[in-house]
C-alpha cells in the first residue's frame, strides 16, 4: 500500500468561501472587505464541495469574510448536505434573518458560530461596523442572531478572540453567553494576522495579549473549566505543556484529559481560501501555509502529497531560538504554527508558551 492510501481524510474543512464583509474588525485574520476579484465561481466552489466529499471531509464550516454575504451561499450549502457531510458555519451575526435561518434549519446545519468580541463598549469598538437605520449596535444583532437561534434545532457557538481589549471582561462574557444557551464558547487568542500583522497596528483597540497576561488568561480559563453549564472550548492558540495543560486541552470537550500534542492543521483538518487556496486551517493566512490550489490540481492529490504539509512533524534542529533545546519540543512542535509565525516570524518560535513563560519566571516579548 502507497503512502497516499495510507493518509487519513482530514475530518473537517474551514472554508473562507469569500472576503466580503460589511465590518472591518481590528483583528480580522483575512482583512476582510471587499470580496476578492479572483474568488471561485459558483461552478467552481460546487465542484470543491464535491471534492471534499470525496476526499472523505465529515464536516463543512463555511465562514468568511461573512459568508451570508455571498449570494450564492444556499447553493454551496445545500451541496454539501446533499453529500452527507455535516455543514456549519462562522459569520457575524448581523445576516441571520429569517429567510437566511429558515434555510440553515431545512438543509440541517449543525451549528451556527458567531464572534462575541467582548460587552457591548468593547464588542463594537473593535467591530466598525454599521448601526443601522435604528441605530442597533452590532452587539445587541450578535445578541439577536443567539435568541433566534435558541429555539432551533441549530448549535449556537461563540467565538472569542482574547487581547488587551477585553482579557477582563472574559467573565462577564461567560455569564452573558450562559444566559443565552450557547452550545459551545471557543477562547483563543488575537494574534497578528491581518489587521494585526504589524505590531505598530496592533496597538490599537484589539491588540493582542503581552505573554506576561497569560496567566490571568489561564487562571479564568481554569476556573471556568469547570462550570457545569458552559466549559469554555480552549483553543489551540493556548496552552503547550504548562501545569495546567491537561484541564485547557480537555476544557469543553469530550473524553479523557488531553494535552497539546502538535499542529493538526493538515491532519485533522484542511483549510481553503476564497481563491481556491489550500492551507491547514482558518488561521493561516497566505505564505507559507498555502500549499496548493484547486484550479490547478485535485484536492486529493494536495492533501495526499504529505511532504508539503512543511509544518509537521518539524525536527529539533528546525525550532527557533526560544523553542529548540526544550526536552519537550519533540512533542509539542512549538504549538500553532499560525500563532508563533504571526509573532515571530518563525513557524517554530512561540513565545505564548505556559511552560516557557512558568520555566523563564518572566515574560518574553513576540
Amino acid at each position: 500500500m502507497s503512502d497516499a492510501a495510507k493518509t487519513p481524510p482530514p475530518g473537517r474543512a474551514l472554508w473562507e468561501i469569500t472576503t466580503k464583509c460589511d465590518l472591518r474588525c481590528d483583528h480580522c485574520l483575512v482583512d476582510a472587505g471587499a470580496a476578492r476579484e479572483d474568488e471561485l465561481t459558483t461552478d467552481e466552489a460546487l465542484d470543491v464541495v464535491d471534492q471534499l466529499a470525496e476526499l472523505g471531509v465529515r464536516a463543512v464550516s463555511l465562514t468568511g469574510g461573512e459568508p451570508l454575504l455571498r449570494e450564492d451561499w444556499p447553493l454551496l450549502a445545500r451541496r454539501v448536505r446533499e453529500h452527507g457531510m455535516i455543514l456549519r458555519f462562522s459569520a457575524n451575526g448581523h445576516h441571520l434573518d429569517d429567510d437566511a435561518l429558515a434555510v440553515l434549519v431545512e438543509l440541517g446545519c449543525e451549528r451556527f458560530a458567531v464572534s462575541v468580541d467582548g460587552l457591548e463598549a468593547t464588542h463594537d469598538r473593535v467591530r466598525h461596523g454599521p448601526r443601522g437605520v435604528r441605530g442597533v449596535s452590532s452587539f445587541q444583532r450578535v445578541v439577536a442572531a443567539l435568541e433566534r437561534l435558541r429555539p432551533t434545532p441549530i448549535l449556537s457557538n461563540a467565538i472569542t478572540a482574547v487581547g488587551r481589549h477585553n482579557l477582563g471582561e472574559l467573565p462577564a462574557i461567560h455569564e452573558l453567553l450562559k444566559g443565552l444557551g450557547v452550545a459551545e464558547w471557543m477562547v483563543q487568542l488575537a494574534h497578528r494576522t491581518g489587521r494585526l500583522r504589524s505590531p505598530k497596528e496592533g496597538e490599537g483597540s484589539a491588540a493582542p495579549l503581552d505573554p506576561a497576561q497569560l496567566p490571568e488568561l489561564e487562571a479564568f480559563l481554569v476556573g471556568a473549566a469547570r462550570d457545569p453549564l458552559l466549559q469554555p472550548f480552549v483553543h489551540n492558540s493556548i496552552g503547550y505543556m504548562g501545569r495546567s495543560e491537561p484541564v485547557l486541552r480537555s476544557s469543553g470537550r469530550r473524553g479523557p484529559a488531553r494535552f497539546w500534542t502538535g499542529c493538526r492543521c493538515g491532519v485533522a483538518s484542511v483549510g481553503i481560501a476564497p481563491d481556491g487556496g489550500v492551507k491547514g486551517c482558518a488561521n493561516q493566512i497566505g505564505a507559507p501555509f498555502v500549499v496548493g490550489h484547486v484550479r490547478t490540481e485535485r484536492l486529493r492529490a494536495i492533501w495526499e502529497d504529505r511532504a508539503r504539509w512543511h509544518w509537521l512533524h518539524p525536527a529539533p534542529e528546525a525550532m527557533g531560538p526560544g523553542c529548540r533545546g526544550c526536552a519537550l519540543a519533540r512533542i509539542c512542535q512549538a504549538g500553532c504554527t499560525a500563532l508563533s509565525f504571526g509573532a515571530t516570524g518563525h513557524l517554530f518560535d512561540n513565545p505564548y508558551c505556559l511552560r516557557r513563560l512558568c520555566k523563564a519566571g518572566a515574560p518574553e516579548e513576540p
